[in-house]
């Protein structure tokens, strides 16, 4: 099985647009720096946007921009906007220790 690359880009991607200090950076101008597909920028781009870390500056010398200051922004945030839902759920809840199933659910 192949390994997803999007978390390593996207916290490419975001460190990039950090270090402009609230200037708009071109999507492509981010795939240069990444080595990768605008499309590919665009698509985890879109994805940092929906769970709030991005958010695009349109018209003449648009580009995106840091949804919130970068202090603000986690590892986990950035992995949980761009990677799948694991395979695999455990429950949401411990399950109940007097149960014999439950309790020896990990």
């Amino acid at each position: 099985m192949a390994t997803s690359t999007r978390f390593a880009v996207a916290i490419h991607i975001l460190t990039h647009i950090s270090l402009r200090h609230g200037q708009a950076v071109r999507s492509e101008d981010i795939a240069h720096s990444v080595n990768t597909n605008p499309a590919v920028v665009r698509r985890i781009l879109g994805a940092l946007a929906a769970a709030g870390l991005t958010q695009a500056q349109l018209g003449q010398g648009g580009g995106a921009l840091l949804a919130k200051p970068v202090a603000q922004i986690t590892l986990l945030d950035i992995y949980r906007a761009v990677e799948e839902p694991p395979t695999f759920a455990l429950h949401r809840v411990p399950p109940n220790p007097d149960c014999y199933i439950g309790r020896n659910i990990i």
